[in-house]
């Protein structure tokens, strides 16, 4: 089973918050993780607005790192969606019909992409806006993204 991860889902492997633990374990069970280029970027923005807002263990700076570096060393691991002009556009067509925010939007279409090669996978997200559509588009996306 491949698990594709949005953001929300993701930052759970390396911060410790509600459901953090229930995707640790499906991670565990995958045969891969899944996620699209631009959950690069935006797993980085999360890290570093968690230490700006002081919300990580003391030094902040250092955990910052840390959380840095083990996430560019899995992320090498990570079968990733480029966000191509063509998934782009897929993307902006699921907004309207699914009341999706755009980064979701391209997240959901990222795991279209890979359910359509592999339809073996599971997708992992903490916004039921975003998971109502995931279902609705039948992805396997389970209450509370685990």
């Amino acid at each position: 089973m491949i698990l594709y991860l949005d953001t929300s889902a993701l930052i759970k492997l390396f911060i410790d918050e509600a459901h953090s633990r229930e995707v640790r374990d499906l991670a565990k069970s995958a045969k891969g993780l899944a996620c699209s280029s631009l959950g690069f970027v935006e797993t980085h923005a999360a890290f570093a607005r968690l230490a700006r807002e002081g919300l990580l263990p003391i030094q902040p700076v250092n955990r910052h790192q840390e959380l840095a570096a083990a996430f560019n060393l899995a992320w090498k691991d990570f079968i990733v969606v480029d966000a191509s002009s063509r998934l782009i556009e897929q993307a902006a067509r699921l907004v309207v019909p699914h009341a999706l925010r755009g980064f979701d939007a391209v997240h959901l279409a990222s795991a279209l992409e890979i359910f359509h090669a592999v339809p073996r996978m599971r997708f992992a997200c903490y916004d039921e806006r975003l998971r109502t559509a995931a279902i609705n588009l039948g992805l396997d996306a389970p209450q509370e993204g685990a």
